[in-house]
């Protein structure tokens, strides 16, 4: 599965964020496709195989380090064309390496609309008015400065973060600033344990933030 970058619907309006899965196979590094394994129904139907890029190989992925850890960005769509999409990484390939062994390192955030070519990349869209779609663009780049610290397995949400922490922080605070979509905001929020990639992309797929 791919995320459209054009819709073709000049009424849709959302701000969410999109996931592209971790590579999981049953060898490991030297996989080849990608066969994913996460807690669904069993067996996993089909469709939902088929969400999460089913048999895609590595040459289908984003980067490689982003097949180990998975990614998630956050993103809004205006008229039915996405605005931007930007995730909160290592600062580096030598920090890349580093937060790969528990060490807290620099972050920082940038354009991930590549990832949107990702075959295990999904979104979850939130509608909303014009004005709130476009303006959670300059409102994300002024606040991303106060996120800048990247720790993949003890992030705290407050001092450190990883790209799922990050991202549902931001999107969560955008939210909050507009009473319309408070609710959406506390679903999340309530509905996020842990902040392994997986968790996040069960429910997308489970239907827990809809």
């Amino acid at each position: 599965m791919t995320v459209s970058i054009n819709n073709g619907n000049i009424n849709d309006h959302t701000v969410g964020f999109v996931a592209a899965s971790k590579h999981q196979t049953g060898w490991g590094f030297l996989g080849w496709r990608h066969h994913p394994h996460l807690p669904l129904l069993a067996p996993i139907p089909l469709i939902i195989q088929q969400q999460i890029g089913y048999d895609s190989t590595r040459w289908n992925r984003t980067p490689l380090l982003q097949q180990f850890t998975g990614h998630t960005a956050i993103m809004s769509r205006v008229a039915g064309n996405v605005n931007f999409v930007r995730g909160f990484s290592p600062d580096g390939i030598l920090r890349s390496f580093a937060m790969l062994f528990g060490c807290s390192v620099a972050g920082v955030w940038h354009n991930d609309i590549p990832m949107l070519g990702d075959p295990t990349c999904i979104s979850y869209e939130i509608p909303v008015t014009n004005i709130f779609a476009q303006n959670f663009d300059a409102w994300s780049l002024q606040r991303s400065l106060q996120l800048n610290t990247y720790s993949l397995r003890t992030s705290d949400g407050l001092n450190s973060f990883n790209c799922v922490i990050a991202s549902i922080t931001m999107l969560v605070n955008y939210l909050m600033t507009n009473g319309l979509y408070h609710n959406y905001a506390i679903r999340i929020a309530e509905n996020l344990q842990g902040s392994r990639q997986g968790d996040l992309i069960q429910r997308v797929l489970d239907g827990s933030f809809l």
